[in-house]
């Protein structure tokens, strides 16, 4: 049985009713949780840092964390299942909270994607699909398969939780260099005397409110909103085919089937081979039943593309031989102005797809 912190926690008093604590104060009292309070199975504390982040989520980042709480549903039951059967302990499940905001297709500056935020490098790594066609950094069961494995080599390696997630942040060289310059194998005490970057030293506090709050969000004044949890059933398509074909035969909204195959970076499935598309519960049989009469010639009709810093509409219009007002009409709550990198658009009509008829 793995060690449960359902014992002693700092408690930050002021964290509980929202008051920002100064940069010098102190948090002092210890408290025992009474046993009914939830169960951890890595270890919780609350002090000056943590009791800022809560301070955080629960009102100038209250909005957005409750959008990234209400999308952790989605996803929960699946990656508490993974981490059980691996072994480590299920409240990792919390990592993307400060990752991605539970976001599958999330993308950041330094070319890291999906819930769990991998770098190209890593995601090689621990053998992660990145082609053209598919990315399974935005997966979000291969990621997940992928996290558990980097966190159980990272916990082998620094036997402690805290240093642990700062290396899943920064990078275990970084924090083995940290540790060597404090002096200290605390992570407290390493990111007291500035030994990691400022956005590592957050990074453990950081999750901790974020877990804090997720796990009792009526206690924050925030809540769970249900969705769905993320079951489907897996039908085989032989060759390329758009996931707006999927959806029609199917018939079931598109944006239901981009939402289950984000790894389809283009919203279609590889050429040339037999490949599984995930659809929403009990539709296998009926696409399966439509699909068989769509002609081959008409299986790919929209792509999806993947918005590059910098990018216009005009620019993706021209590179796909497309009309921006057929991406628009495809896209109805698009911005043209606010393009962000990162962002998928659905592209109806694409003539020039790179792999498909060469």
């Amino acid at each position: 049985m793995r060690p449960q912190y359902a014992g002693y926690i700092l408690l930050a008093t002021t964290a509980l009713i929202g008051c920002v604590p100064a940069e010098d104060e102190r948090a002092t009292e210890t408290k025992a949780l009474p046993p009914e309070t939830v169960q951890w199975d890595i270890p919780i504390v609350v002090n000056e840092a943590v009791a800022r982040w809560l301070n955080y989520y629960q009102n100038e980042g209250r909005k957005s964390f409750q959008i990234s709480l209400s999308r952790a549903g989605r996803y929960e039951a699946l990656m508490r299942e993974t981490f059980r059967e691996a072994g480590l302990p299920e409240d990792l499940v919390y990592v993307p909270l400060v990752e991605s905001g539970f976001r599958a297709t999330a993308y950041s500056r330094a070319r890291a994607m999906g819930l769990w935020q991998f770098v190209p490098n890593t995601a090689r790594i621990y053998k992660l699909e990145m082609t053209y066609w598919v990315d399974e950094r935005l997966d979000p069961i291969a990621s997940t398969v992928a996290a558990v494995d980097y966190l159980g080599d990272l916990q082998r390696e620094f036997r402690d939780w805290y240093l642990t997630l700062a290396a899943y942040n920064a990078g275990p060289g970084r924090v083995h260099k940290a540790i060597r310059k404090a002096g200290s194998r605390d992570y407290w005490a390493i990111s007291e005397r500035r030994a990691l970057t400022r956005e590592t030293r957050d990074y453990v506090p950081k999750l901790i409110a974020a877990a804090l709050i997720a796990k009792q969000p009526e206690r924050y004044g925030l809540r769970r909103r249900s969705q769905p949890n993320g079951t489907f059933d897996i039908a085989y398509v032989p060759d390329a085919t758009s996931l707006d074909v999927v959806a029609e035969a199917a018939d079931v909204p598109i944006e239901e089937i981009l939402a289950l195959n984000p790894h389809l970076i283009h919203g279609v499935t590889p050429p040339g081979l037999r490949f599984p598309v995930r659809l929403p519960p009990g539709t296998a049989r009926i696409f399966t039943e439509s699909y068989a009469h769509v002609p081959p010639s008409e299986r790919v009709r929209s792509v999806v593309h993947l918005v590059r810093r910098g990018e216009t509409l005009e620019r993706i219009a021209r590179r796909y031989g497309t009309r921006i007002s057929a991406i628009r009409a495809a896209n109805p709550d698009l911005d043209p102005s606010r393009l962000l990198a990162g962002q998928r658009l659905l592209v109806p009509g694409a003539r020039n797809v790179p792999g498909l008829g060469d």
